[in-house]
């Protein structure tokens, strides 16, 4: 068994020790990055390092992640990063540095924390998109990811207009945007 399958076992077994050497193995990288990527203070990062570990600790205990792309380490960050932007701009006290060159952060690919992120939040729309009626789920899915036009799709599930369509698209996507806000808090 892979590192990895290891990881998720242990969050699954409630494996307290595990976790906790995870969570002190991450801190100091993630405080470090995080100190150089965001003006703000140490209790800050230190609760969005928090959250993320819970967040984390939650989706694998939830079957949302049954296995890492990547690594524990990666996702981590990728949640993290994601939290802090978003508190950043819920705040608007939080300031983006730009400079982000010492030697811990060389050490690390932060590409790989992007492509997580991207990877989370496609995850996250996915089963916000299996949890609208299933007419709503097709409707976005056509417009967004196939790009019918509004009367390919008019034509496509039988809507009686084109002005139809787009009332109906405004509205699925409310309730997606709803999901979504339920998702990320």
């Amino acid at each position: 068994m892979d590192t990895n399958s290891q990881f998720i076992e242990s969050v699954k077994q409630n494996d307290r020790k595990a976790l906790t050497v995870f969570y002190n193995a991450q801190k100091e990288s993630f405080v470090a990055w995080a100190k150089k990527r965001f003006s703000c203070d140490m209790d800050t990062i230190v609760d969005v390092y928090q959250d993320a570990v819970v967040t984390l600790y939650h989706n694998v205990l939830q079957d949302k992640i049954v296995a890492f792309t990547h690594t524990p380490e990666a996702y981590l960050f990728g949640i993290a990063k994601n939290l802090m932007y978003k508190r950043s701009e819920k705040d608007r006290r939080t300031v983006l540095v730009e400079d982000i060159s010492d030697g811990i952060t060389d050490k690390l690919d932060y590409e790989i924390y992007d492509r997580i992120d991207n990877e989370h939040r496609r995850s996250e729309l996915a089963a916000a998109l299996r949890q609208l009626q299933e007419n709503c789920s097709k409707l976005l899915t056509l417009f967004y990811y196939r790009k019918y036009s509004t009367e390919a799709i008019m034509h496509h599930l039988h809507y009686s207009s084109v002005d139809v369509v787009k009332s109906r698209k405004n509205q699925c996507m409310k309730q997606l945007k709803k999901i979504m806000s339920t998702v990320n808090l």
